[in-house]
């Protein structure tokens, strides 16, 4: 058959297989589903392939799980085609494993300056590696993979979901007045601990605030994140925090961004920071680090971001080995109390980030973009 501009076929089958995790509540599940998500609704005909990562699941809507079940029982398009392997750890037999199908492609991020010891050789074994921003070009190749295989492909979200027209969640009485929302797995990478200093620090008890923490242990299979969080603040009296650990639906997330006010995460590290992008897209005003993946979408006139300084990571029991030997960042726990502040004191200002986010979020991010930049990297792969 004749290929098309793009190299969409006429019955608009796309010479790509994407195969990742499709069904459990991680980032990196999230993001297949949208890749795929988007392609259905530009018309594009992608076939897919389950690799689950965890035993765990998440609860999606019917119209998602259709299109995630026809993309799985399309058949591999005709050769040459691209395979992307979407996963963090990639095992280094898949870049070679089918070398007469086409190129292949491994989609991945890592969150610090760097890369453990080993991965640049197996990442470098692909012929592609599409990785969602500038941050990650720089850190991929300062640590040996070849820049010529360095492709920018940002992501992209569940809009329909997102911002489908629904009742905020329910949250307990303690969350009350300006909530605070922060979405994390309970690791250290995540800056919890920076968080309650900084929230201790703008808030006491008699400020009508509260702290809304949704955590997740997928990965580091926290389960006393509760008596984690009383150890940390020790005596220190701070305004309500309230913790949701169940894993919820993705109509439910969308819920919850829309029964709190605002965002903050002190990450120390992100290939990309979903999370941060999802809040934004929902109109919230949002505050993270002025370092890392998450500054391809967040700016100072479309977020709130806080200073610091990059430095070595230590060992801990919430740490990776993995991230040992390298450097992350510490967000600055004064700059991080004034920009909760400066948020729940709201005004034309921190109003007008909000809405700038969310536009950016919608116009840079959309459906449309994704899939346009997928085809030109589909194109130039098969070239």
């Amino acid at each position: 058959m004749t290929r098309t501009a793009g190299w969409r076929l006429p019955d608009g089958t796309f010479p790509l297989l994407w195969q990742g995790s499709l069904f459990d509540p991680s980032g990196y599940s999230e993001e297949t589903r949208c890749v795929l998500y988007a392609c259905e609704s530009q018309g594009l005909r992608v076939a897919a392939r389950a690799w689950p990562t965890f035993a765990e699941t998440i609860e999606l809507g019917a119209v998602q799980r259709a299109t995630l079940e026809r993309a799985l029982g399309r058949a591999e398009p005709a050769t040459p085609y691209v395979e992307v392997l979407h996963k963090t750890i990639p095992p280094a037999s898949r870049a070679t494993l089918y070398p007469d199908t086409g190129p292949t492609v491994l989609r991945t991020m890592f969150e610090t300056d760097a890369l453990p010891a080993g991965w640049a050789a197996i990442v470098a074994r692909f012929d592609r590696v599409w990785v969602p921003g500038a941050f990650n070009v720089e850190t991929f190749a300062n640590a040996g993979v070849p820049a010529a295989k360095l492709r920018v492909l940002p992501q992209t979200l569940d809009f329909s979901t997102l911002l489908a027209p629904a009742a905020p969640l329910e949250l307990p009485a303690a969350a009350r007045g300006t909530r605070f929302l922060s979405v994390f797995e309970f690791s250290e990478r995540k800056g919890w601990r920076r968080l309650l200093d900084a929230w201790a620090d703008a808030f006491g008890p008699g400020d009508d605030v509260s702290l809304v923490l949704k955590s997740s242990n997928l990965v580091m299979g926290v389960t006393d994140a509760r008596r984690r969080i009383d150890a940390h603040l020790a005596a220190r009296r701070a305004a309500p925090i309230v913790l949701i650990e169940d894993c919820l639906s993705q109509a439910d997330m969308a819920r919850l961004y829309r029964a709190c006010d605002a965002f903050v995460l002190p990450s120390r590290g992100e290939g990309w920071g979903r999370p941060f992008m999802e809040a934004m897209a929902c109109g919230l005003p949002t505050i993270g680090p002025d370092w890392g993946g998450s500054r391809a979408f967040m700016s100072a006139e479309s977020a709130f971001l806080v200073a610091g300084e990059v430095v070595p990571i230590a060992p801990g029991d919430l740490v990776f080995e993995r991230y040992v030997g390298q450097r992350w960042f510490d967000p600055d726990r004064d700059e991080l109390a004034a920009a909760l502040r400066t948020v729940a004191a709201g005004g034309a200002d921190v109003a007008a980030r909000a809405a700038r986010g969310a536009s950016e979020i919608a116009e840079r991010f959309s459906h449309e973009r994704f899939v346009a930049r997928l085809e030109q990297l589909v194109a130039e792969a098969l070239a």
